[in-house]
């Protein structure tokens, strides 16, 4: 590999201690003349990289787009995981070391190339020539996938990934349970006639106007995820977690992950007497277009 794809290596590793991504991303720009391609990746004549954040020891980000790949397949392709609160993690990310790629591709082929690769479709371990995807062994893992063309790689993982199989089944309903889905429609009218709807919208609307600064302030933030997931626990979150969301909006991509949402019926649960409302939460900014959900002819 050419010396400045070992320099780049060096120097990720010696700033493992670095836990923000936009903090990476600055450190190398500053020593390599990067040039953008799309939101994610970054590439000189001589190396690609990719730089991802997460706040686990484990890594299952979304790294690179399938297609995004091949354009680079041919000089060292890396990913930069910053971990919060961990040393960080660099992996050869070119097709020689990706097993497959999500399984809501069933429609890869080889004349059809679609698809993300997620951290988890990375190999970190290569029996066959024994050695791990570590920086110690990159020389040696960039002249073993230079042994194999881009189709026989694509075709691997073609296969690979046609073959994963779903793991959840197909929930049943018994007789009551399916009585009481179709009861749905009418239990959302009554509630939404009802002096409880009253008291949920009121509230709601006060949760908004006792955040709508800070709202404001998330608003700027670029990532579409980070910047809804934030708006929303300001909205939900009890008091003293609002204080703590409200010290530092500086340092969104790092306070964030400790008010990780989680993905239920709703992002906001209320109780009444006559009924649990759920309320799904959704962002809108309105200068921003909007993805067109449906058309009517």
């Amino acid at each position: 590999m050419n010396s400045s794809v070992n320099d780049f290596v060096s120097l990720v590793v010696n700033n493992h201690a670095i836990d923000t991504k936009d903090e990476m991303i600055a450190a190398v720009c500053r020593n390599f003349p990067m040039v953008k391609d799309g939101r994610a990746l970054y590439h000189t004549d001589y190396f690609a990289v990719v730089f991802c954040y997460t706040k686990n020891a484990s890594f299952s980000n979304v790294v690179i787009s399938l297609s995004k790949l091949e354009k680079y397949d041919g000089i060292p392709c890396f990913v930069v995981v910053v971990r919060r609160g961990l040393d960080n993690l660099v992996y050869m990310i070119n097709t020689t070391f990706i097993d497959k790629v999500s399984h809501s591709s069933q429609s890869l082929r080889i004349d059809n190339i679609r698809g993300s690769v997620l951290g988890s479709n990375i190999r970190k371990q290569l029996p066959e020539i024994d050695r791990v995807n570590s920086p110690e062994f990159f020389d040696e893992l960039f002249s073993y996938h230079q042994g194999f063309t881009w189709i026989e790689n694509l075709e691997r993982i073609v296969e690979r990934t046609n073959n994963i199989r779903p793991v959840k089944v197909k929930t049943e309903l018994n007789h009551s349970e399916y009585l009481n889905l179709l009861d749905a429609p009418r239990r959302a009218s009554s509630f939404v006639g009802s002096d409880d709807y009253a008291v949920l919208l009121d509230d709601l609307r006060r949760r908004c106007e006792d955040v709508k600064d800070a709202m404001l302030v998330a608003s700027r933030v670029d990532n579409v995820n980070v910047r809804g997931r934030l708006i929303e626990a300001l909205i939900t979150s009890d008091p003293e977690e609002r204080t703590g969301l409200l010290k530092d909006l500086s340092d969104v991509e790092r306070m964030l992950l400790v008010y990780d949402t989680e993905n239920g019926l709703g992002d906001y649960v209320r109780r009444f007497e006559s009924a649990d409302t759920y309320t799904d939460i959704k962002t809108k900014i309105l200068y921003l277009n909007s993805s067109v959900i449906f058309e009517q002819a």
